[in-house]
């Protein structure tokens, strides 16, 4: 079984926000499957007074998500990625693994 991952990512303002999910993310999903990352979508929170990304993932089965985010953000396809910003923009990232239930079509 694949693990998944919920990722929230606090931007430091809606400007940053719009650019990291319309600029960034997208960047990433070239290079997400070398690290046998599987994106399953990005979401906001709609009229949120906090500007927050929701980044849901799964990895290769019997993968370790610290081990692999790690090995990601150490590469030079990520580093490549994320040239033109500013990784202070991002106040936080709260990180959540998820294990499907036997009745989600995401098991």
């Amino acid at each position: 079984m694949r693990p998944y991952e919920l990722r929230v990512y606090t931007l430091r303002s809606k400007e940053t926000l719009n650019f990291y999910t319309n600029q960034i993310y997208p960047r990433h999903l070239g290079s997400f499957p070398l690290f046998g990352i599987e994106p399953h979508g990005i979401w906001t929170v709609k009229d949120g007074a906090e500007p927050r990304a929701f980044v849901l993932v799964s990895y290769d089965s019997g993968e370790d998500p610290v081990a692999v985010v790690r090995r990601y953000m150490q590469s030079p396809e990520f580093a490549d990625e994320i040239k033109d910003w500013d990784p202070s923009n991002i106040v936080s990232v709260a990180s959540t693994l998820l294990e499907p239930t036997t009745s989600s079509h995401l098991a």
